[in-house]
């Protein structure tokens, strides 16, 4: 009996040796993964502040610095993905708010194209459940846009002239007496989107897609690539000005109130 305690203790402790061993391994190991990620959110949180500081500089290069250390910092934590956004938003909307002569060649300042572009490439499933990109009373001609994510974005009274906002997504955003002279807006998602008493003069909207937008008081008197089909999925009414090739269309006529004037 005694022999077989001895075998049976000399076959165990081994193993409780071994299995203390992996113990204390995997228990160091996740040591280690929590101090380093202790490490690196305190570099992020450096990184975020002297960015943030970049920002309010008088030199645009150092501005420009603090955007791109701002999308750097984006791409490498998705958390802070939300916060960064919301900061470029405010710093475009109150850095681009200055009316300038709308001339086909006037851009908007290249720290202003360089945050817009951050914001265009952006990942917008990693926006909060609860943002609403804000460039209201924005000015911002010839600005680049393309393929832009702006569902539910509160763009009124916002100037984009000669803006490119090819393909961008404006899924329900509001468009209120927004300004988009000689605009692209080629393949734009707008459904849903507010127009109301937009003005489109010369805007290129072939192809847009206007299932349910608000068209009341939009003026598309200039607007080219509009078709029949187009206008008869969004909201017409007497002061929607349209082409007078679109107004003499029967279709059209019928959806607007009986007897009400058309432009």
């Amino acid at each position: 009996m005694r022999a077989q305690w001895a075998m049976a203790t000399a076959t165990l402790v081994p193993g409780l040796a071994a299995a203390g061993a992996l113990l204390f391994t995997a228990i160091s190991v996740q040591q280690a993964q929590d101090n380093l990620n202790v490490t690196q959110q305190g570099q992020i949180t450096d990184r975020y502040n002297d960015a943030i500081t970049n920002l309010g500089s008088e030199s645009e290069d150092v501005r420009l610095g603090g955007i791109y250390a701002l999308q750097r910092i984006m791409n490498d934590s998705p958390r802070d993905h939300p916060h960064i956004v919301s900061v470029l938003v405010a710093y475009t909307r109150g850095h681009a708010s200055e009316p300038m002569p709308i001339r086909a060649d006037t851009r908007p300042a290249n720290d202003i194209r360089a945050a817009l572009g951050v914001l265009r490439d952006r990942e917008p499933d990693l926006d909060s459940t609860r943002f609403r990109l804000d460039l209201a009373n924005t000015f911002l001609p010839n600005a680049d846009l393309q393929r832009m994510p702006l569902d539910k974005a509160d763009l009124h009274k916002a100037a984009l002239p000669y803006a490119n906002l090819e393909s961008a997504s404006l899924n329900s955003a509001n468009l209120t007496d927004a300004k988009l002279l000689f605009a692209i807006l080629k393949h734009a998602d707008l459904r849903g989107a507010i127009l109301t008493r937009a003005n489109l003069t010369g805007a290129d909207m072939a192809d847009a897609d206007l299932s349910g937008a608000d068209l009341r008081g939009a003026y598309l008197l200039d607007a080219s690539g509009l078709t029949v089909e187009q206008v008869l999925q969004g909201k017409l009414s007497a002061d929607t000005r349209l082409p007078p090739d679109l107004v003499s269309d029967p279709r059209v006529r019928a959806r607007i109130k009986p007897g009400a004037p058309l432009h």
